[in-house]
């Protein structure tokens, strides 16, 4: 798996909790200010910091294990510097929007820290992944701002942006499970 950088915003499920997963349940918490999303989630997973980071880093294989993800191109690497083409498909009951990020991205040891370029689908969006050592493994913080360039009812974005990111995390920790 090729490091690179992870930053889609709704992202999907691939399965069930186990009654580990059960036990450290994610935090997800959604906010809004003005028309700026926050989104800040957390999480626990039984896996070494550089195994998180591989899978977080592996955009060749995004698309196959978080099913919203499209399509997931590094354009430019450089270092620690990468530029990400990424479209997502973003569905609620009748509200469907396919997004499209152009994501310059910076690695820097335990974080990955991104910010769409493109302004197709955001006005602005940009956020983090930090991972770091606990006594489980690794815990992973998750923090994400945007603020959407489209029209769609705040109720709608905030369930759909809360939904998305608590089936991210459960993708992503499958993912990193099956790649320790």
């Amino acid at each position: 798996m090729r490091r690179t950088a992870f930053a889609a915003i709704v992202l999907a499920v691939l399965g069930g909790l186990t009654a580990t997963q059960a036990a450290d349940a994610p935090s997800v918490q959604v906010r809004k200010d003005d028309a700026r999303y926050v989104v800040t989630a957390q999480f626990e997973v039984a896996a070494d910091p550089r195994a998180v980071l591989r899978v977080l880093g592996d955009y060749d294989e995004i698309p196959q294990f978080i099913p919203r993800v499209k399509r997931s191109v590094v354009t430019l690497r450089d270092g620690h510097h990468l530029v990400v083409e990424q479209t997502v498909a973003a569905r609620l009951l009748m509200f469907s929007k396919e997004l499209h990020l152009v994501l310059d991205v910076h690695e820097d040891g335990n974080s990955i820290e991104f910010r769409d370029t493109c302004n197709r689908s955001f006005d602005s969006y940009a956020g983090s992944w930090v991972v770091r050592p606990s006594s489980t493994g690794s815990r992973v913080v998750y923090e994400l701002s945007a603020t959407p360039s489209f029209d769609v009812p705040s109720l709608v974005l905030g369930r759909l942006l809360k939904r998305d990111s608590m089936e991210m995390i459960e993708s992503l920790r499958h993912a990193i499970q099956q790649n320790r």
